[in-house]
């Protein structure tokens, strides 16, 4: 088609579309011919089977063996173009002018037979098993009265009909001719114009069609179908461009959503495979790499709990819920399935939460209220048994009286000193505490830190350094709650540490930040218990001997932070720790 100017191109399918109609309208009027010569020679025989079943009804009367009957129906014979068949109502062939009666089987079955034993004239086209060709079949009842006594059938092939349609099919084919001839001689001369608009439309369709930029196509000014269809043309491109424009709008909206969820998100269709996963499921279930190909739901996360699941919310056609302890990631997922309904035929949507921060926090709190329990009972069952012993005592011995007066009033101070703790760490946690944060000179809360703690370390055989410059840059902080951490460290370091230990205070600049360090010689602590030093009431064992609330850490912590550095303790147990804390530098 390459080598045929373009009109031809454009002309050919006219060509083909009008041979094609009058191929069509030679096969119609072939049909035409053939329906009305079918109905002239249904009529035709059906008036020459009733006239049969007139003659034919005396003479089964008779009863067997119907010889006058067969002698009816071979008196066609002369006629040899019309085959004449008597059938009685059982089916059985009684008089047949085109073949032996012998080798006729049963009639019964026959439709056109049916059809006149119910009492109805009927005709037939269909293949006759006993001759092997196509026939016309026209039955009509014989009846004795209102009773049908048998069935008059005449049949003729179609080869006759057919051989009429040939005749008028090369008639036809004449014309067909001579009509194609006529129309590629007009064709040819009115496909001239026209042909620029459609080579320009149909290179855009082409672009289109391949992926390209979505563009308009130059406005025709004519008001003819060309024009029409580039106008038409153009306003789809401009709808597709904005729906396109708002699907990728959409995609990235969805797409920001589930890659910034936290919660992991799995679409699963009815067949098990994972149309969708997002990141945050990903990482749950430690996935590297999603197979291509829509890989199926256990494939991709490999959890048989996830799987058993889904197929449970399948089966019930419900939301179903599962928690899953993940012992060797050491996480605990909540597992949420439901089916997508009419949006998503079939689809499932499974959520996964992640709780371990959840758990560990129910974890916390179970240890906070069995610790500080276990803190207010301490001091009050002392009070209850100094109270019951000065009240037997006080009669008769008024200085063991006063004695136990004042053990009572120590208990009472550290029961105030721990509910005062309680309230602080309450405080600063919830926000509420007001910190005065200003640029300050660092030796303003490490010199009085170290003066305070001083006596102490003495008392304890404990020598306490100082390993920082008197020179050191201002820092954004409220010096007096800072002093409060360094003499908490500076606490903690002397209780933990023997007699003829040191103890170091530092501070240096790193990063921006003054480092504060307090470094000690004692005991030091287990690395299982390093990750939860900082938390609320947590004590190593060792320290649970020694006394305290466990909140002066947690405190520091909540300090530290609020004054956006941080806290942490680098510890080899059995020599030592060194606790280092981070405030911004001013300016």
């Amino acid at each position: 088609m390459k080598s045929l100017p373009y009109a031809w191109k454009v002309v050919l399918p006219f060509l083909i579309l009008l041979l094609l109609s009058l191929v069509i309208i030679n096969i119609f009027v072939s049909t035409a011919v053939f329906d009305f010569a079918t109905q002239n020679w249904e009529q035709r025989l059906l008036q020459m089977a009733h006239l049969y079943a007139d003659n034919a009804a005396p003479l089964i009367l008779k009863g067997a063996p119907y010889s006058d009957v067969q002698t009816l129906t071979l008196s066609q014979k002369e006629n040899s173009d019309v085959r004449v068949t008597i059938i009685l109502p059982d089916g059985t062939v009684i008089g047949e002018s085109a073949a032996p009666l012998l080798l006729l089987e049963n009639h019964l079955l026959r439709p056109e037979v049916q059809a006149a034993l119910s009492g109805r004239s009927d005709t037939e086209i269909r293949q006759s098993v006993t001759l092997n060709d196509e026939l016309l079949y026209a039955a009509v009842p014989i009846k004795d009265g209102s009773k049908i006594i048998g069935v008059a059938r005449l049949s003729i092939s179609t080869s006759l009909l057919h051989q009429q349609i040939r005749t008028i099919t090369n008639v036809n084919l004449g014309i067909m001719l001579t009509a194609v001839l006529i129309a590629i001689a007009l064709a040819v001369l009115l496909t001239s114009r026209g042909i620029n608009p459609l080579r320009r439309l149909t290179a855009q369709v082409q672009s289109v069609s391949q992926g390209q930029e979505l563009a308009t196509l130059p406005a025709n000014l004519e008001n003819d179908e060309i024009g029409v269809l580039t106008t038409s043309f153009n306003d789809l491109i401009t709808r597709l461009n904005t729906e396109i424009s708002n699907l990728k709008s959409e995609q990235a909206t969805l797409d920001a959503v589930l890659s910034n969820m936290t919660d992991g998100a799995i679409i699963i269709s009815r067949e098990g495979t994972v149309e969708l996963i997002n990141e945050a499921a990903m990482d749950l279930f430690d996935v590297k790499q999603v197979p291509a190909n829509h890989p199926s739901l256990i494939e991709v996360i490999r959890n048989h709990q996830v799987y058993d699941l889904w197929m449970k919310s399948v089966d019930s056609g419900k939301t179903e819920e599962a928690t899953l302890d993940l012992l060797l990631e050491k996480r605990y997922l909540q597992v949420i399935a439901s089916s997508l309904g009419a949006s998503m035929p079939g689809a499932t949507l499974i959520l996964v939460q992640d709780l371990t921060r959840l758990r560990r926090l129910e974890s916390i709190r179970r240890d906070f209220v069995s610790n500080a329990s276990h803190e207010l009972r301490t001091p009050l069952a002392s009070l209850k048994a100094l109270t019951e012993t000065a009240q037997e005592s006080l009669p008769d011995d008024p200085k063991n009286a006063s004695h136990f007066l004042f053990l009572m009033n120590d208990e009472i101070d550290n029961m105030t000193q721990m509910v005062e703790e309680f309230l602080e760490l309450a405080k600063i946690e919830s926000g509420k505490v007001p910190f005065n944060i200003s640029p300050v000179d660092p030796l303003t809360f490490l010199q009085p830190s170290v003066e305070r703690m001083k006596p102490q370390a003495d008392r304890a055989g404990i020598k306490l350094s100082t390993g920082y410059q008197e020179s050191l840059p201002h820092v954004l902080a409220d010096a007096p709650r800072i002093q409060e951490v360094v003499v908490n460290l500076l606490h903690n370091a002397i209780k933990f540490t023997a007699p003829g230990g040191a103890i170091m205070v530092e501070a240096r600049v790193a990063s921006n930040m003054l480092e504060v360090s307090v470094s000690d010689t004692g005991v030091g602590i287990k690395p299982a218990d390093l990750d939860r030093i900082f938390e609320r009431f947590y004590k190593t064992d060792k320290a649970r001997t020694t006394g305290g609330t466990g909140l002066g850490l947690s405190i520091a912590r909540h300090t530290v932070e609020a004054h956006r550095g941080k806290i942490w303790v680098e510890s080899v147990e059995g020599q030592g720790s060194t606790f280092t804390f981070s405030l911004p530098l001013a300016g």
